[in-house]
């Protein structure tokens, strides 16, 4: 195994990493632990424990520590560097100082206006964006956007490699409050993991209607509970009449035109009428394009109570009936 050079540490709010790494930076084992808001101030006693086992193999190796550890809360608090912020700029800003004979670094926050015009932090994804260009030069060059999934997701805009500014999205947390204590999630039910069937219909529902409000939109969660619309099939009618030489065809819904259009292109009678709002409603029922498009006609739970590709559905059904009907005569 090579020789261990220093130790790398993401310190958060919650959670402690820690990283045994070689002079490459390749991580040769790893620690883990408690946030700094759990440690009531013993943070540098805390971090002689999480590296004691590894003390006693490499003596005492140098330490760069990034996060929380450096907020007011924290170890030594380091100040926030102003953005646009270049890679060495928060290199340079960095804390040195010797804990027992230890070098430690910690690593600056970041600060900007952003494009909220409102005041904006971040502690230990500075680090994270650094590592990025290092494993990825390119983002170096010209303007970038990054995406930092998190408690506090961070979008951040590069430019030449600097760090110009970001926005901050309190996606976790907002999660954790939405999920454990409010009434939107069934308690009795399993939470679904992201990817499931659920968890797909609600993403592509948020698409189709990408100026709705989210205050609104959370809601819908609890309603299709209540209404046992979540996830839920519904039983409607399609119905298919012939009289003479005239075919009638009823569709359940504001059926848009090019499905009539294309149930009486492909239908055996020449004769073909197609009706809608015939035995039930669920809404207008769009072709996929129109999905994609978006409008009003796509709002999922306000104007439109079927998936995608229902109306697809609806009109192959109804050519199937008609070609039945004319096996039949």
């Amino acid at each position: 195994m090579p020789a261990p050079a220093f130790i790398a540490g993401d310190w958060g709010t919650t959670h402690l990493r820690l990283y045994l790494c070689d002079e490459t930076g390749k991580a040769l084992d790893t620690q883990s632990g408690a946030g700094v808001s759990g440690l009531r101030g013993d943070v540098g006693g805390a971090f002689f424990r999480a590296v004691e086992s590894w003390d006693l193999v490499h003596g005492k190796l140098p330490a760069v520590l990034c996060g929380m550890i450096g907020s007011t809360i924290g170890w030594r608090e380091v100040a926030y560097l102003n953005c646009p912020a270049r890679p060495e700029a928060i290199a340079k800003s960095t804390l040195c100082f010797a804990a027992e004979g230890r070098p430690i670094a910690i690593a600056p926050g970041l600060t900007c206006r952003n494009r909220l015009l409102a005041p904006d932090m971040m502690r230990g994804e500075e680090t994270q964006i650094l590592g990025a260009i290092r494993c990825e030069p390119k983002l170096a060059t010209g303007r970038q956007f990054l995406c930092m999934p998190g408690t506090h997701t961070k979008w951040v805009s590069l430019k030449d490699g600097a760090v110009e500014h970001f926005l901050t999205a309190l996606t976790g947390e907002l999660f954790d409050i939405l999920h454990n204590h409010s009434v939107l999630v069934n308690a009795a039910g399993v939470p679904e993991v992201v990817g499931g069937p659920e968890f797909s219909r609600a993403f592509e529902q948020t698409k189709l209607y990408p100026d709705a409000e989210l205050i609104h939109l959370l809601f819908e969660v609890r309603s299709r509970q209540l209404k046992g619309e979540q996830g839920k099939t519904r039983e409607t009618f399609v119905q298919v009449i012939l009289i003479g030489d005239v075919a009638l065809v009823g569709a359940p819904a504001e059926y848009f035109t090019i499905f009539g259009v294309d149930i009486k292109r492909r239908s055996p009678f020449p004769n073909t009428f197609v009706a809608e709002l015939a035995n039930d409603w669920i809404g207008y029922l769009p072709n996929r394009e129109a999905h994609e498009l978006g409008g009003y006609q796509t709002w999922m739970g306000l104007h439109s109570y079927a998936e995608e590709g229902t109306g697809e559905r609806v009109a192959d059904t109804a050519v199937q009936m008609l070609e039945e009907l004319a096996k039949s005569k």
